[in-house]
Formats: structure tokens, C-alpha cells, sequence
């Protein structure tokens, strides 16, 4: 491996999705839980908490001993943000890091934090190209308290008993030429269950082709990023790869996609390019996937016995910008 992360003669795994597996039922939308009205103790606590504030801002001291000991201070609720604003934090962030906004420099195009339904998404089912181990079922794709999960586990397919996984892209709603793209995620480990974000031709004549971030299903803690181009009878890429860290926690991957011109990010910061001629200059659509390999692949391996019976990949957000 070379300073930068790349590696000579490396195989990428590609995974084409053709338009027929895009799948045309409901996808359910999320409930949201109940609200949980706050107690009478609550609501005393801060009706004293804001008497003294308005008496102290007025030059008053008040002394005063409540009927019962708080167990903790309650402070009055902070006035809800304003949705307009760019600083404004989503509902949920179950990753500890909100979704961004608006970002110097860049103007956002796409923005998606799972807390509603899959609306902006195509979700996939059948066959993954070039994988005869795995198969893609809508059910396996669903939003759940304000992430999207895509849930790996064994069912009956016309592919046989086999870890069934999903995948979904964004063209329905979104294509793009050059910009910034970021994805923030986790995944559980499971042995032969791989996970790829990716750009997709909006044209669906493949290639080209841009893995952001993608593993090989047989540790979390490597990740690579690749560049296919040329033609389906001569394919060629451009690899990249980063190894030692660990993917079962949240992390953000992304990419900045320039004309001749792509750098990889890994939680903001820049660690892998590459320039070449051969960077697309079309639009594109942002897909996530997870998958099963075949036995003895030449990308991966198949489940064994070491993998959990349910292996989940996780994401909170995805958004895309371009050059304001």
C-alpha cells in the first residue's frame, strides 16, 4: 500500500442495479413514538426555576424551600429552533452527530435524515449483479427511530435460504453532476455481509461507477474507494484503501467530486485522491447497499458460522451539495 492508500492490481466489488429491481410497493412510513407529557413535579419545578429568574433579573432575592426535595434541576425549555436556520439541529441524531445544513462555500441539494419515510428512495429487489450469494428484498429496508436500518438475515428467496439484504438509490428524486457527497453510518459485524455507498450513472449505462466507501464483509475495519471507468467489455478502476478502523461505531464517509478530480473523506478529513481524465463528468445518484457474497468470491466470502443470525447496517443522515 502506497502513502496515500492505493494499491496496485486491487479488485473492486461492483454491484450493478439495474432499473428492474427497483421495487414499486409501499415502503411503511415510520411511526413516531408518543410525546411523554411532562409530570405535575415537572411543571412545578420550572414554574419555580423561572419565578426566580424573573426575580433576580428585577433586583429581587427570594429564599424559598420547595415542599419536596428536586432530584435534579430542572431548567425552563429552550424556544424551538428555527427550521430556516442553518444551524438548526434535526430531530433525533442517533449517531451523536446532527445532519449538517448549509456549509460555507457549498449549497445543499440533498438532505436526508430518516425521520420520515423513504420517499426520496427507490428501494431494490432481486439479484445483485455480478453476486449470486446474495438477493435484495424491500422488506429488509425500513426507517426506525430516525435511522434508516438495512437488515441482513436469512430468509427464503428464489436464490434459496440465504442471508437476504437491501439496497435503495436516490434517482428518483436526485441527480448530480460534481459536488460534495456524505454519508454517516455504522454496521454490525458479520462475516460475508458487506456495505457500499456509491454514485451511480443517473443514465444507468454503466460505467462509470464511484464507490465512496465500501468493505469487503470480512472485518469492519477496512475501507476502500474506487473508481470504475472504461467500457462494460473492458472495465478498469482505480483503488484506494484504508485499513484499522473500526466501522461497527459511527463514522462519516464522503466525497468531494470535482472535474478530473475525486477526494475521500473519512470524518471530514481528506484522506485518499484521485486525479485522472477519467473522472465522470455526468450525473450521478447516491445509492447505499449491503450484500452477501458467494463462497470463495473474488471480493468476499459467505456467511459461516461465526455470523450473527441479524447483521445491520445503520445510517443517519446522507446529503449532497454543490459549489455555491
Amino acid at each position: 500500500m502506497t502513502e496515500d492508500g492505493q494499491t496496485s492490481g486491487a479488485v473492486s466489488a461492483r454491484v450493478s442495479v439495474s432499473p428492474s429491481l427497483l421495487y414499486s410497493g409501499e415502503v411503511p412510513p415510520q411511526t413516531p413514538p408518543p410525546r411523554t407529557p411532562l409530570n405535575e413535579a415537572a411543571w412545578r419545578n420550572i414554574a419555580i426555576t423561572l419565578a426566580v429568574i424573573l426575580l433576580i433579573g428585577s433586583g429581587g432575592v427570594v429564599i424559598f424551600w420547595p415542599k419536596s426535595a428536586p432530584t435534579g434541576v430542572l431548567l425552563a425549555p429552550s424556544p424551538p429552533a428555527d427550521p430556516s436556520s442553518s444551524a438548526a439541529a434535526p430531530p433525533g441524531a442517533p449517531s451523536g452527530v446532527p445532519m449538517p445544513g448549509e456549509i460555507p462555500g457549498w449549497k445543499q441539494t440533498f438532505a436526508d435524515d430518516f425521520t420520515g419515510n423513504l420517499d426520496k428512495w427507490g428501494v431494490y429487489e432481486g439479484q445483485p449483479g455480478g453476486d449470486p450469494g446474495g438477493w435484495f428484498l424491500p422488506s429488509h429496508v425500513e426507517i426506525d427511530n430516525g435511522k434508516l436500518v438495512i437488515k441482513a438475515y436469512k430468509e427464503n428467496t428464489p436464490n434459496g435460504n440465504i442471508y437476504a439484504t437491501g439496497g435503495l438509490n436516490n434517482g428518483s428524486t436526485f441527480s448530480q453532476t460534481y459536488g460534495r457527497f456524505e454519508f454517516r453510518f455504522r454496521m454490525d459485524e458479520g462475516y460475508g455481509i458487506a456495505f457500499v455507498f456509491l454514485l451511480w450513472p443517473a443514465s444507468d449505462q454503466w460505467p462509470p461507477e464511484i464507490d465512496i466507501a465500501e468493505d469487503d464483509g470480512l472485518s469492519r475495519s477496512l475501507l476502500t474507494s474506487t473508481l470504475h471507468y472504461g467500457t462494460p467489455g473492458n472495465r478498469e478502476t482505480e483503488h484506494r484503501r484504508i485499513e484499522g478502523v473500526d466501522f461497527t461505531q459511527w463514522h462519516t464517509v464522503g466525497l468531494d467530486w470535482s472535474p478530473g478530480r475525486l477526494e475521500f473523506r473519512l470524518d471530514g478529513e481528506v484522506w485518499s485522491t484521485i486525479e485522472s481524465d477519467r473522472v465522470p463528468d455526468e450525473p450521478m445518484v447516491m445509492a447505499i447497499q449491503t450484500q452477501a457474497w458467494y463462497c470463495d468470491g473474488y471480493w468476499s466470502d459467505c456467511p459461516n458460522s461465526t455470523t450473527p443470525p441479524l447483521v445491520n447496517l445503520e445510517v443517519d443522515w446522507a446529503v449532497a451539495y454543490a459549489r455555491a
